[in-house]
């Protein structure tokens, strides 16, 4: 499973032209997670790349994504930067006080359904709510676009009728 993924990972990012975005943020320790990763197991168009960066690893990230030719916008209502250059797909990042040499970093935001749990670090995909890399439930999930909802988000109820619009039957868990 993870060879497939891996290998499916690798042409895709090269057909979205992102690799040396890809090779700053393994540099950097970092991790992609979420919509990103759905989306390319769905063979989708991803709307933008979200990933996780350790506190210390933060400076580097920012000078080497400034450096590539990326513009930082800073989210004040989800502590997020959100990364933008044209003809490549936006990334929205998010620091975490974590360090990836003594923690399993993820997002610190419960998830909303279970097909947005992926997360890669570039050497492994792992599901990022328990760290565990059996990840073969939530890609036949994906692959049979079926979303299990682990709670309704009040704050961002458009989530739900995103992941609907992408074709996906909701299940409650």
């Amino acid at each position: 499973m993870h060879e497939e993924l891996t290998k499916l990972f690798e042409t895709r990012i090269n057909a979205f032209n992102e690799q040396a975005f890809f090779n700053t943020l393994f540099k950097c320790r970092g991790v992609v997670y979420g919509g990103f990763l759905r989306d390319l197991v769905a063979h989708a168009q991803p709307k933008d790349i979200d990933v996780v960066i350790s506190v210390l690893y933060a400076s580097e990230f920012d000078a080497e994504m400034a450096g590539m030719g990326f513009t930082a916008s800073f989210n004040e209502e989800n502590n997020t930067t959100l990364w933008s250059m044209n003809g490549h797909l936006p990334v929205e990042s998010y620091i975490v006080e974590d360090s990836p040499d003594d923690t399993f970093i993820g997002p610190e935001s419960a998830p909303d359904y279970d097909v947005n749990i992926l997360r890669y670090d570039g050497k492994s995909f792992r599901n990022w709510m328990n760290g565990s890399n059996d990840v073969a439930a939530v890609v036949d999930h994906i692959k049979q676009r079926i979303a299990i909802e682990f709670h309704e988000d009040e704050v961002r109820p458009e989530r739900r009728a995103k992941i609907i619009f992408k074709g996906y039957a909701i299940i409650q868990q």
